[in-house]
């Protein structure tokens, strides 16, 4: 959030004192903007993150493609993820604005949920991001985040690519990390989550 982004090495430390890995979720608006993220707050709050300690994963779809990573295919909303809301209603994330279903619907025909629209917009590559050369990984970036905004059919306002080359350049400059020897981390794959490890890199 933007009160903690600067925050992240004591963050990890703190957790690394308990024992614990620490994972790490971008704030989304649901309720108001008031911790929302700023691009350049956005960017060294993940800078600050990966200098803190080795990194286990990252499925936040747009950091994951800037650095390199490529171990995503767009966010799993819509793809690999269903939530279950305690409404009664089945979303494609938790933070998607509109419902898809209802979780009976689930126990009738579990794998039409796919077929939904709200599914099928959660997993929509905006025309602009279309030939982006980081499109396979990043699809479009957190659509949530889009979506929450009406801005479904725009890049992701974290991207580096709209600004140009250079402003790529400097963002993967800010981003040097570590990788954690591989582990099974739980919900990485059916959530826009950062994890960083507890152990130490030497």
């Amino acid at each position: 959030m933007s009160t903690n982004y600067d925050k992240m090495g004591e963050l990890v430390s703190f957790a690394r004192e308990l024992g614990c890995d620490l994972r790490v979720n971008v704030y989304q608006p649901v309720t108001g903007e008031e911790y929302t993220l700023s691009y350049e707050q956005f960017w060294e709050g993940f800078a600050g993150l990966f200098a803190a300690g080795p990194l286990v994963v990252c499925s936040e779809p747009l950091v994951n493609a800037i650095v390199g990573l490529e171990t995503t295919r767009g966010n799993p909303c819509g793809r690999t993820s269903i939530r279950a809301l305690p409404a009664g209603t089945i979303t494609p994330c938790p933070y998607w604005p509109a419902a898809a279903g209802r979780i009976h619907q689930l126990a009738d025909d579990p794998t039409s949920m796919w077929g939904r629209r709200e599914f099928e917009r959660a997993r929509s590559v905006p025309e602009a991001c279309r030939s982006c050369r980081f499109v396979a990984s990043c699809a479009g970036g957190c659509a949530s985040r889009r979506a929450i905004r009406n801005r479904l059919d725009t890049p992701d306002e974290y991207c580096p690519v709209v600004r140009g080359e250079q402003e790529v350049a400097r963002i993967r400059r800010m981003l040097q990390y570590t990788l954690s020897n591989p582990a099974e981390v739980p919900k990485a794959g059916n959530a826009c989550t950062t994890v960083i490890s507890r152990n130490v890199v030497l």
